[in-house]
């Protein structure tokens, strides 16, 4: 029962545990080592940006 609870905490939590979002079933994990196969070189995760719907978008004078 712990172990089903810890699980799904770092599925949610963890970014590279999560489900990626293009294909709904893989991870993130699996889709940057696929990436790395295909480059042939490794690819390390730095830092993400989190931007919500709108955010950061700017309207002019002329756009209203």
């Amino acid at each position: 029962m712990v172990e089903g609870r810890l699980r799904k905490f770092y599925e949610e939590s963890v970014f590279l545990e999560q489900v990626f979002v293009m294909d709904g079933e893989t991870k993130v994990a699996k889709v940057i080592e696929a990436a790395s196969k295909d480059v042939g070189a490794p690819i390390e995760f730095a830092g993400f940006v989190r931007l919500e719907l709108g955010e950061g978008v700017e309207r002019t004078a002329e756009e209203d």
